[in-house]
Protein backbone atom coordinates (compact mmCIF):
# COMPACT_ATOMS: atom_id res chain seq x y z
CA UNK A 1 0.00 0.00 0.00
CA UNK A 2 1.44 3.20 -1.02
CA UNK A 3 1.92 6.26 1.43
CA UNK A 4 -1.35 8.31 -0.05
CA UNK A 5 -3.42 5.14 0.01
CA UNK A 6 -2.14 4.74 3.79
CA UNK A 7 -3.36 7.92 4.87
CA UNK A 8 -6.13 7.71 3.03
CA UNK A 9 -7.34 4.55 4.56
CA UNK A 10 -6.96 5.92 8.23
CA UNK A 11 -8.73 9.52 7.05
CA UNK A 12 -11.67 7.24 6.23
CA UNK A 13 -11.73 4.74 9.13
CA UNK A 14 -11.05 8.62 11.65
CA UNK A 15 -14.38 10.03 9.21
CA UNK A 16 -16.14 6.96 10.57
CA UNK A 17 -15.32 7.00 14.29
CA UNK A 18 -16.21 11.09 13.74
CA UNK A 19 -19.05 11.14 11.24
CA UNK A 20 -20.91 14.49 11.79
CA UNK A 21 -21.81 14.03 15.57
CA UNK A 22 -18.98 17.10 16.35
CA UNK A 23 -15.44 17.22 17.73
CA UNK A 24 -16.37 15.74 20.81
CA UNK A 25 -17.17 12.48 19.60
CA UNK A 26 -14.22 12.26 17.57
CA UNK A 27 -11.14 9.77 18.04
CA UNK A 28 -7.46 10.02 16.86
CA UNK A 29 -6.38 6.46 16.19
CA UNK A 30 -2.61 7.76 16.77
CA UNK A 31 -3.41 9.20 20.04
CA UNK A 32 -4.19 7.34 23.17
CA UNK A 33 -3.31 4.07 21.81
CA UNK A 34 -4.38 1.12 24.21
CA UNK A 35 -1.08 -0.30 24.82
CA UNK A 36 -1.07 -2.36 28.09
CA UNK A 37 1.22 -4.18 30.05
CA UNK A 38 0.88 -7.97 30.49
CA UNK A 39 -1.63 -8.15 27.61
CA UNK A 40 -3.08 -6.90 24.56
CA UNK A 41 -4.69 -3.87 24.60
CA UNK A 42 -8.25 -2.65 22.64
CA UNK A 43 -10.36 -0.13 22.53
CA UNK A 44 -13.67 0.17 20.64
CA UNK A 45 -14.13 2.88 18.19
CA UNK A 46 -17.54 2.02 16.39
CA UNK A 47 -20.39 0.01 17.84
CA UNK A 48 -23.95 0.16 15.38
CA UNK A 49 -25.77 -2.71 13.60
CA UNK A 50 -23.73 -2.61 10.16
CA UNK A 51 -20.32 -1.95 11.59
CA UNK A 52 -18.30 -2.69 14.40
CA UNK A 53 -14.68 -0.95 14.39
CA UNK A 54 -11.29 -1.64 16.79
CA UNK A 55 -8.23 -0.72 18.18
CA UNK A 56 -5.87 -3.59 19.00
CA UNK A 57 -2.59 -2.40 20.51
CA UNK A 58 0.39 -5.50 21.36
CA UNK A 59 3.40 -4.05 22.74
CA UNK A 60 6.72 -6.85 22.35
CA UNK A 61 5.45 -9.91 22.38
CA UNK A 62 2.20 -9.72 23.02
CA UNK A 63 -0.65 -11.98 20.91
CA UNK A 64 -4.47 -11.80 20.01
CA UNK A 65 -5.42 -15.30 21.68
CA UNK A 66 -6.50 -18.25 19.17
CA UNK A 67 -10.51 -17.63 17.79
CA UNK A 68 -12.82 -17.59 15.11
CA UNK A 69 -13.35 -14.42 13.48
CA UNK A 70 -17.32 -13.61 14.35
CA UNK A 71 -17.46 -11.17 11.48
CA UNK A 72 -16.76 -10.41 7.77
CA UNK A 73 -13.10 -9.05 9.15
CA UNK A 74 -10.43 -6.29 7.61
CA UNK A 75 -7.54 -5.82 9.50
CA UNK A 76 -5.33 -2.55 9.10
CA UNK A 77 -2.43 -2.42 10.36
CA UNK A 78 -1.25 1.21 12.06
CA UNK A 79 1.88 1.00 13.18
CA UNK A 80 4.86 -1.55 13.57
CA UNK A 81 4.83 -5.73 11.91
CA UNK A 82 2.71 -8.43 13.18
CA UNK A 83 2.55 -11.46 12.17
CA UNK A 84 -1.33 -12.84 11.39
CA UNK A 85 -1.83 -16.38 11.70
CA UNK A 86 -5.00 -17.81 9.50
CA UNK A 87 -6.02 -21.03 9.93
CA UNK A 88 -2.51 -22.40 10.28
CA UNK A 89 -0.88 -20.14 7.75
CA UNK A 90 1.15 -17.49 8.75
CA UNK A 91 1.24 -13.90 7.27
CA UNK A 92 3.75 -11.07 7.99
CA UNK A 93 1.26 -7.78 8.44
CA UNK A 94 3.77 -4.88 8.05
CA UNK A 95 2.49 -1.50 8.95
CA UNK A 96 -0.05 -0.47 5.93
CA UNK A 97 -1.26 -4.01 5.45
CA UNK A 98 -5.12 -4.17 4.82
CA UNK A 99 -6.06 -7.85 5.54
CA UNK A 100 -9.08 -9.62 4.36
CA UNK A 101 -10.52 -12.28 7.41
CA UNK A 102 -13.40 -14.69 6.24
CA UNK A 103 -16.06 -15.47 8.74
CA UNK A 104 -15.25 -18.40 11.16
CA UNK A 105 -11.65 -18.23 9.98
CA UNK A 106 -9.28 -19.62 13.26
CA UNK A 107 -6.70 -16.84 13.84
CA UNK A 108 -4.50 -15.10 15.65
CA UNK A 109 -2.21 -12.30 16.02
CA UNK A 110 1.49 -11.66 17.61
CA UNK A 111 4.10 -9.08 18.05
CA UNK A 112 7.15 -10.84 17.53
CA UNK A 113 9.56 -7.53 17.37
CA UNK A 114 10.87 -4.88 19.75
CA UNK A 115 9.39 -2.37 18.48
CA UNK A 116 5.16 -1.41 19.71
CA UNK A 117 2.45 -2.41 17.29
CA UNK A 118 -1.34 -1.65 16.49
CA UNK A 119 -4.18 -2.25 14.13
CA UNK A 120 -7.48 -1.44 13.54
CA UNK A 121 -10.29 -4.12 13.12
CA UNK A 122 -13.36 -4.03 10.97
CA UNK A 123 -15.90 -6.12 11.33
CA UNK A 124 -19.28 -6.41 8.93
CA UNK A 125 -22.16 -6.96 9.94
CA UNK A 126 -21.48 -6.27 13.87
CA UNK A 127 -20.81 -9.52 15.36
CA UNK A 128 -23.79 -9.46 17.86
CA UNK A 129 -25.95 -9.39 13.87
CA UNK A 130 -24.42 -12.53 13.04
CA UNK A 131 -24.90 -14.53 16.15
CA UNK A 132 -28.65 -13.27 16.21
CA UNK A 133 -29.40 -14.21 12.43
CA UNK A 134 -28.18 -18.13 13.38
CA UNK A 135 -26.05 -18.11 10.34
CA UNK A 136 -22.37 -19.28 9.70
CA UNK A 137 -21.24 -18.97 6.56
CA UNK A 138 -17.05 -20.15 5.33
CA UNK A 139 -15.60 -19.07 2.07
CA UNK A 140 -14.02 -22.80 2.34
CA UNK A 141 -17.15 -24.27 2.88
CA UNK A 142 -19.23 -26.14 -0.07
CA UNK A 143 -22.50 -24.48 -1.01
CA UNK A 144 -24.01 -27.69 -0.31
CA UNK A 145 -23.01 -27.89 3.29
CA UNK A 146 -24.92 -23.79 3.99
CA UNK A 147 -27.85 -25.01 2.19
CA UNK A 148 -27.99 -28.46 4.05
CA UNK A 149 -27.69 -26.75 7.33
CA UNK A 150 -29.90 -24.11 5.83
CA UNK A 151 -32.50 -25.02 4.11
CA UNK A 152 -34.07 -21.86 4.11
CA UNK A 153 -31.55 -20.08 1.98
CA UNK A 154 -32.34 -22.35 -0.94
CA UNK A 155 -34.42 -19.11 -2.76
CA UNK A 156 -32.08 -16.74 -1.79
CA UNK A 157 -29.32 -18.76 -3.83
CA UNK A 158 -31.29 -18.64 -6.69
CA UNK A 159 -31.91 -15.00 -6.56
CA UNK A 160 -28.16 -14.76 -6.56
CA UNK A 161 -27.24 -16.95 -9.31
CA UNK A 162 -25.76 -19.49 -7.21
CA UNK A 163 -26.31 -23.15 -8.07
CA UNK A 164 -26.79 -25.05 -4.98
CA UNK A 165 -28.04 -28.58 -6.69
CA UNK A 166 -25.94 -29.38 -9.33
CA UNK A 167 -23.31 -27.09 -8.04
CA UNK A 168 -23.18 -28.04 -4.46
CA UNK A 169 -19.53 -29.41 -4.07
CA UNK A 170 -18.44 -26.19 -5.74
CA UNK A 171 -16.79 -24.14 -2.61
CA UNK A 172 -18.77 -21.34 -1.42
CA UNK A 173 -16.39 -18.38 -1.90
CA UNK A 174 -15.89 -19.49 -5.77
CA UNK A 175 -19.36 -19.60 -6.29
CA UNK A 176 -20.48 -16.26 -4.70
CA UNK A 177 -17.21 -14.49 -6.84
CA UNK A 178 -18.54 -16.41 -10.43
CA UNK A 179 -21.93 -14.84 -9.69
CA UNK A 180 -20.26 -11.21 -9.64
CA UNK A 181 -21.04 -10.90 -5.93
CA UNK A 182 -18.28 -9.23 -3.29
CA UNK A 183 -18.09 -11.54 -0.19
CA UNK A 184 -18.51 -9.28 1.96
CA UNK A 185 -21.95 -7.95 0.53
CA UNK A 186 -23.04 -11.88 0.00
CA UNK A 187 -22.83 -12.54 3.41
CA UNK A 188 -24.76 -9.00 4.52
CA UNK A 189 -27.53 -10.06 1.77
CA UNK A 190 -27.61 -13.17 4.15
CA UNK A 191 -27.70 -11.63 7.00
CA UNK A 192 -30.72 -9.00 6.26
CA UNK A 193 -32.71 -11.46 4.22
CA UNK A 194 -32.35 -14.83 6.24
CA UNK A 195 -35.47 -15.87 8.55
CA UNK A 196 -36.72 -18.23 10.38
CA UNK A 197 -38.50 -21.03 8.22
CA UNK A 198 -40.55 -24.29 9.47
CA UNK A 199 -38.75 -26.15 6.31
CA UNK A 200 -38.41 -29.74 8.02
CA UNK A 201 -34.99 -30.55 8.57
CA UNK A 202 -34.47 -33.62 5.83
CA UNK A 203 -30.81 -34.03 7.35
CA UNK A 204 -31.94 -35.73 10.27
CA UNK A 205 -35.45 -37.62 9.27
CA UNK A 206 -34.39 -41.43 8.84
CA UNK A 207 -33.36 -42.07 5.35
CA UNK A 208 -36.39 -44.16 4.15
CA UNK A 209 -38.57 -40.96 4.80
CA UNK A 210 -36.85 -38.78 2.83
CA UNK A 211 -36.55 -40.80 -0.21
CA UNK A 212 -40.66 -41.76 0.26
CA UNK A 213 -40.54 -37.62 -0.06
CA UNK A 214 -38.76 -37.68 -2.79
CA UNK A 215 -40.58 -40.78 -4.74
CA UNK A 216 -43.78 -38.95 -3.58
CA UNK A 217 -43.12 -35.08 -4.19
CA UNK A 218 -40.76 -34.63 -6.73
CA UNK A 219 -40.92 -37.73 -8.82
CA UNK A 220 -45.19 -37.10 -9.00
CA UNK A 221 -44.55 -33.45 -9.55
CA UNK A 222 -42.75 -34.53 -12.92
CA UNK A 223 -44.49 -36.86 -14.13
CA UNK A 224 -47.65 -34.52 -14.15
CA UNK A 225 -45.64 -31.41 -15.55
CA UNK A 226 -43.56 -32.74 -17.98
CA UNK A 227 -47.08 -34.50 -20.41
CA UNK A 228 -48.41 -30.75 -19.24
CA UNK A 229 -45.50 -28.72 -21.10
CA UNK A 230 -45.04 -30.77 -24.02
CA UNK A 231 -48.97 -30.32 -24.68
CA UNK A 232 -47.84 -25.87 -24.17
CA UNK A 233 -45.05 -26.03 -26.09
CA UNK A 234 -47.21 -27.57 -28.87
CA UNK A 235 -50.05 -24.81 -28.58
CA UNK A 236 -47.09 -22.38 -28.58
CA UNK A 237 -45.15 -23.45 -31.64
CA UNK A 238 -48.65 -23.51 -33.33
CA UNK A 239 -49.82 -20.00 -32.63
CA UNK A 240 -46.18 -17.70 -32.66
CA UNK A 241 -44.26 -19.86 -35.06
CA UNK A 242 -44.03 -17.01 -37.59
CA UNK A 243 -42.83 -14.66 -35.08
CA UNK A 244 -40.65 -17.03 -32.93
CA UNK A 245 -40.45 -20.25 -33.94
CA UNK A 246 -36.47 -20.63 -34.39
CA UNK A 247 -36.57 -20.17 -30.11
CA UNK A 248 -39.55 -22.26 -29.92
CA UNK A 249 -37.82 -25.19 -32.24
CA UNK A 250 -34.39 -24.74 -29.43
CA UNK A 251 -36.55 -24.77 -26.62
CA UNK A 252 -38.50 -27.83 -27.82
CA UNK A 253 -35.10 -30.01 -28.57
CA UNK A 254 -33.86 -29.09 -25.68
CA UNK A 255 -36.87 -29.58 -23.53
CA UNK A 256 -37.16 -33.13 -25.45
CA UNK A 257 -34.24 -34.11 -24.51
CA UNK A 258 -34.44 -33.23 -21.00
CA UNK A 259 -37.96 -34.77 -20.91
CA UNK A 260 -36.42 -38.24 -21.94
CA UNK A 261 -33.29 -38.36 -19.76
CA UNK A 262 -35.80 -36.86 -16.96
CA UNK A 263 -37.94 -40.11 -17.35
CA UNK A 264 -35.82 -42.82 -17.88
CA UNK A 265 -33.98 -41.44 -14.42
CA UNK A 266 -37.14 -41.59 -12.55
CA UNK A 267 -37.62 -44.97 -13.17
CA UNK A 268 -34.51 -45.86 -12.31
CA UNK A 269 -34.21 -44.34 -8.79
CA UNK A 270 -37.59 -46.29 -8.60
CA UNK A 271 -36.47 -49.83 -9.66
CA UNK A 272 -33.13 -49.57 -8.55
CA UNK A 273 -31.74 -47.17 -6.61
CA UNK A 274 -34.39 -46.68 -4.09
CA UNK A 275 -35.51 -49.80 -3.27
CA UNK A 276 -31.56 -50.31 -2.54
CA UNK A 277 -31.30 -47.01 -0.63
CA UNK A 278 -34.92 -48.37 1.58
CA UNK A 279 -33.03 -52.07 2.05
CA UNK A 280 -29.85 -50.63 3.61
CA UNK A 281 -31.36 -48.45 5.77
CA UNK A 282 -33.43 -51.08 6.91
CA UNK A 283 -30.54 -53.34 8.09
CA UNK A 284 -28.96 -50.44 9.41
CA UNK A 285 -31.76 -49.38 11.98
CA UNK A 286 -32.59 -52.47 12.33
CA UNK A 287 -35.87 -53.60 11.22
CA UNK A 288 -34.41 -55.75 7.57
CA UNK A 289 -32.08 -57.88 7.02
CA UNK A 290 -29.16 -58.17 5.05
CA UNK A 291 -30.01 -56.37 1.38
CA UNK A 292 -28.94 -57.98 -1.77
CA UNK A 293 -27.40 -55.23 -3.80
CA UNK A 294 -27.75 -56.42 -7.40
CA UNK A 295 -25.47 -53.51 -8.79
CA UNK A 296 -22.62 -54.23 -6.14
CA UNK A 297 -22.76 -51.24 -4.18
CA UNK A 298 -25.42 -48.44 -3.96
CA UNK A 299 -22.63 -46.13 -4.71
CA UNK A 300 -22.44 -47.18 -7.86
CA UNK A 301 -25.67 -46.23 -9.23
CA UNK A 302 -25.43 -43.36 -7.25
CA UNK A 303 -22.36 -42.13 -9.18
CA UNK A 304 -24.50 -42.27 -12.75
CA UNK A 305 -27.43 -40.39 -10.80
CA UNK A 306 -24.86 -37.45 -9.78
CA UNK A 307 -24.02 -37.40 -13.67
CA UNK A 308 -27.17 -37.39 -14.70
CA UNK A 309 -28.60 -34.91 -12.37
CA UNK A 310 -25.40 -32.62 -14.05
CA UNK A 311 -26.42 -33.17 -17.67
CA UNK A 312 -30.24 -31.93 -16.43
CA UNK A 313 -28.85 -28.97 -14.74
CA UNK A 314 -26.81 -27.84 -18.21
CA UNK A 315 -29.92 -28.33 -19.95
CA UNK A 316 -31.84 -25.74 -17.42
CA UNK A 317 -29.41 -23.94 -17.76
CA UNK A 318 -29.32 -23.84 -21.65
CA UNK A 319 -33.45 -23.73 -21.62
CA UNK A 320 -32.59 -20.24 -19.73
CA UNK A 321 -30.40 -18.92 -22.06
CA UNK A 322 -32.92 -20.06 -25.35
CA UNK A 323 -35.47 -17.98 -23.54
CA UNK A 324 -33.70 -14.82 -22.18
CA UNK A 325 -34.48 -16.26 -18.61
CA UNK A 326 -38.06 -16.46 -19.42
CA UNK A 327 -38.94 -13.46 -20.79
CA UNK A 328 -41.81 -13.22 -22.94
CA UNK A 329 -42.46 -11.61 -26.22
CA UNK A 330 -44.39 -8.58 -26.59
CA UNK A 331 -46.77 -10.42 -28.07
CA UNK A 332 -47.33 -13.45 -25.90
CA UNK A 333 -50.39 -14.97 -24.87
CA UNK A 334 -51.17 -16.78 -21.78
CA UNK A 335 -50.51 -20.06 -23.24
CA UNK A 336 -47.24 -18.68 -23.78
CA UNK A 337 -46.55 -17.38 -20.48
CA UNK A 338 -48.22 -20.28 -18.44
CA UNK A 339 -45.19 -22.51 -20.58
CA UNK A 340 -43.02 -20.36 -19.38
CA UNK A 341 -44.03 -20.36 -15.58
CA UNK A 342 -44.37 -23.84 -16.11
CA UNK A 343 -40.99 -24.94 -16.80
CA UNK A 344 -39.62 -22.49 -14.46
CA UNK A 345 -41.85 -24.70 -11.61
CA UNK A 346 -39.73 -27.59 -13.67
CA UNK A 347 -36.50 -25.85 -12.79
CA UNK A 348 -37.45 -25.21 -9.37
CA UNK A 349 -38.44 -28.52 -8.29
CA UNK A 350 -35.83 -30.37 -9.93
CA UNK A 351 -33.55 -27.69 -8.08
CA UNK A 352 -34.86 -29.04 -4.47
CA UNK A 353 -34.87 -32.70 -5.85
CA UNK A 354 -31.51 -32.60 -7.04
CA UNK A 355 -30.15 -30.85 -3.82
CA UNK A 356 -31.57 -33.49 -1.61
CA UNK A 357 -30.66 -36.50 -3.59
CA UNK A 358 -27.15 -35.02 -4.16
CA UNK A 359 -26.47 -33.43 -0.66
CA UNK A 360 -28.63 -35.23 2.06
CA UNK A 361 -30.02 -38.62 0.70
CA UNK A 362 -27.15 -40.28 -1.50
CA UNK A 363 -24.09 -38.99 1.04
CA UNK A 364 -26.14 -40.43 4.16
CA UNK A 365 -26.81 -43.68 2.18
CA UNK A 366 -23.52 -44.05 0.97
CA UNK A 367 -22.22 -43.91 4.70
CA UNK A 368 -24.62 -45.99 5.66
CA UNK A 369 -23.60 -48.99 3.89
CA UNK A 370 -20.20 -48.26 5.03
CA UNK A 371 -21.28 -48.34 8.41
CA UNK A 372 -23.56 -52.02 7.31
CA UNK A 373 -20.12 -53.51 5.80
CA UNK A 374 -17.84 -52.61 8.94
CA UNK A 375 -20.25 -54.19 10.98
Amino acid sequence: MTDMKYIAATIAVAVICGRVAGEDMMKNIFKEVPYTEGRMGSRQLVNEKPLLVMQIALKPGQQVPLHKANSNVHLLVLEGDVIVTLDGREFPAPRGTLLPVAFQTPMTIRNDTDSNASFIVLKTPNPSEMSSSGISVREDQTVAELVVEHPELKEKLEKMGIDYCCGGKRPLGEAVRAAGIEWPAFVSKLQAEAKSSAQKDWNKVPVTELADHILNRHHTFMKEQLPRMDSLLTKVRSAHGENHGPMIDDLRRVFDSLRAEIEMHLMKEEQILFPAIKAVDAYVSGTGGVPEIHCGSVANPIRQMEYEHDSAGEALSEMRRITGNYTLPEDACQTFAALYDGLQAIEADLHEHIHLENNILFPRSVRQEKEMQEG
